[in-house]
């Protein structure tokens, strides 16, 4: 039996999970719809895209700064999440 406090190491929390190592960056809640972005140290990025009924993402290696002023452009596209992370 495991001991009660035999708790993994919190680095060990991340492995596997492909949002580890990101940090909230941005937040434009407004009209209903939600974008929120977050950045790790590398660069990398991505934004949450969320409605009422959906929530959808688009991620990127570089340039979040100009991603997040685009984030609500007809032309940048959102996906599930199993689309963009797995």
């Amino acid at each position: 039996m495991t001991d009660l406090y035999d708790l993994p190491n919190v680095d060990e929390f991340g492995d596997g999970d492909p949002l580890w190592g990101y940090k909230l960056a941005d937040m434009d809640p407004t009209d209903g719809t939600g974008y929120y972005g977050y950045t790790d140290k590398g660069g990398g990025w991505y934004i949450k895209y969320v409605t009422a009924t959906e929530v959808r993402y688009v991620k990127g290696v570089s340039g979040y700064a100009a991603a997040w002023v685009l984030r609500a452009d007809p032309g940048t596209e959102y996906d599930y999440f199993y689309e963009v992370f797995l």
